[in-house]
C-alpha cells in the first residue's frame, strides 16, 4: 500500500540486475556442496559422496514436477541460433555486408538457391548482438585466470601444510565470498553509490572485476615464491623424507586473499557479462547472445593449454605473474575501447529522463 505523495520508479534494467545476481547467488550455495563431499570421501566413503549430490538432483527433479504447472511456458519456434549463423554466412559471401544479408536486398535466384527464412528485422537484430558480442571478446582472458582455481591453486594448497583439512576444500572460499558479497553488492554497495551519484555502469564493472583478479593472481605469485623459499622441501615442493612426502611449512590459509579477490572479481565480471548479455541482446536473440558469453569460458579454458608448460616448479611465479599482467592488459584494453557504450548508455538515460 502506497501513501497518496509516495512514488515506486520501476527500472527494469535494475531488476534485470537483480536477478542475476540471485541466480548467481543459488549456484554459489549449491558450489558449497564440495564442503560436505570432500569431507564424506576422505573419512567415509566415495559411494556415499557421490549419493549426496544424487538427492539433491531427485529433490531439483521433484520441485520442478510440482510447480510445473504454475510455469509460463513459451512455445517452440524456429532456432534463431541457425538463422544468427546463416544470416552471417550470407552476409559474408555478400560483401561481408549486413545489409546484404536482408531478404529485401537478396535476388530471387539466390533467394531461391539458399534457404531464407528470417525477414529484415531480424537482420537489425543481428547487428545489435554483434556490438554486445563484441564486449565479450576479451573474456576468455578473465576465465583463464578464474579457472586457477580448480588446478593450479589446489596444486598449490597440496604443496602446503593444510592439516586435517583436504588441499581441495580451499576452493570453497570462493562460493562463500559469493554467497556473502553478493548481496551487498547489490542492495548495499551499488544503491549506496548512486545516491552519491556515482552509476557503475557495465563495462565499469567489468573492469573493476579484471582489476581484482589481477590482484588475485599476483598476491598468488607472492604465495608461490613464500612456498618456494620455506623449507623442508623449498623449490623441489613435495620432497620425500624418511619416506614420507611432506609439504612446505607454510600454512594453507595464505592463500584465502587469493579465492577472496577472485570470488569478488566474479560480482563485478561475471555476473555483469551474464546480465549484459540478456539487456544489451534483442528479444529474439537473448537465449543466442547468452549462450556466446558462456561459450567464452571454454575458450579461456583453451587458453589455459598455452600456460601448461608453466604450471610446474620452478616457473609457477612466473606463470602466476604472466596471468596476472595479461589480465591487466586485457581490463585495459576492455575499458578503452568499450567505455563508449558506458557513456551511450548514460546519455540515452538523459534523454528518457528529459522527455
Amino acid at each position: 500500500n502506497l501513501s497518496n505523495d509516495e512514488r515506486v520508479i520501476v527500472n527494469p534494467k535494475l531488476t534485470v540486475q537483480s536477478i542475476f545476481h540471485w541466480f548467481y547467488l543459488s549456484i554459489n550455495i549449491g558450489a558449497l556442496s564440495p564442503m560436505i563431499t570432500t569431507n564424506i570421501e576422505k573419512y567415509h566413503s566415495y559411494w556415499l559422496a557421490y549419493l549426496t549430490p544424487l538427492i539433491m538432483f531427485v529433490i531439483a527433479i521433484m520441485i520442478l514436477i510440482f510447480v510445473n504447472k504454475k510455469l509460463i511456458k513459451e512455445p517452440p519456434r524456429g532456432s534463431a541460433l541457425l538463422n544468427f549463423f546463416f544470416v552471417l554466412r550470407v552476409a559474408f559471401a555478400r560483401d561481408r555486408n549486413l545489409e546484404n544479408a536482408k531478404p529485401s536486398n537478396i535476388p530471387q535466384e539466390y533467394s531461391a538457391k539458399h534457404r531464407i527464412t528470417w525477414n529484415d528485422e531480424f537482420v537489425d537484430q543481428v547487428k545489435v548482438g554483434l556490438q554486445a558480442l563484441k564486449v565479450f571478446i576479451l573474456f576468455p582472458f578473465y576465465w583463464v585466470c578464474y579457472t586457477q582455481i580448480h588446478n593450479n591453486l589446489i596444486s598449490q594448497a597440496a604443496t602446503m601444510r593444510v592439516g586435517k583439512i583436504p588441499n581441495d576444500i580451499m576452493n570453497n572460499l570462493d562460493p562463500i565470498v559469493l554467497i556473502i558479497f553478493t548481496p551487498l553488492a547489490n542492495h548495499v554497495l551499488y544503491p549506496y553509490l548512486q545516491r552519491l551519484g556515482i552509476t557503475l555502469r557495465p563495462i565499469t564493472r567489468i573492469f573493476i572485476g579484471y582489476m581484482l583478479i589481477t590482484a588475485a593472481m599476483v598476491y598468488s605469485a607472492i604465495v608461490q615464491n613464500m612456498i618456494y623459499n620455506t623449507g623442508p622441501c623449498y623449490i623441489n615442493t613435495r620432497c620425500t623424507i624418511n619416506n614420507v612426502q611432506v609439504p612446505n611449512d607454510i600454512s594453507v590459509w595464505w592463500q584465502s586473499p587469493s579465492y577472496i579477490l577472485i570470488g569478488l572479481s566474479e560480482i563485478f565480471t561475471s555476473i555483469t557479462g551474464l546480465n549484459y548479455a540478456y539487456n544489451k541482446a534483442p528479444e529474439s536473440l537473448k537465449s543466442t547472445v547468452t549462450a556466446i558469453f558462456l561459450i567464452t569460458s571454454a575458450f579461456g579454458a583453451l587458453l589455459g593449454l598455452a600456460i601448461v608448460p608453466l604450471s610446474r616448479d620452478p616457473y609457477l611465479v612466473l606463470m602466476y605473474a604472466l596471468l596476472g599482467g595479461c589480465s591487466f592488459i586485457t581490463g585495459c584494453l576492455m575499458l578503452y575501447f568499450f567505455k563508449k557504450y558506458d557513456d551511450e548508455e548514460a546519455e540515452s538515460e538523459k534523454i528518457i529522463v528529459i522527455r
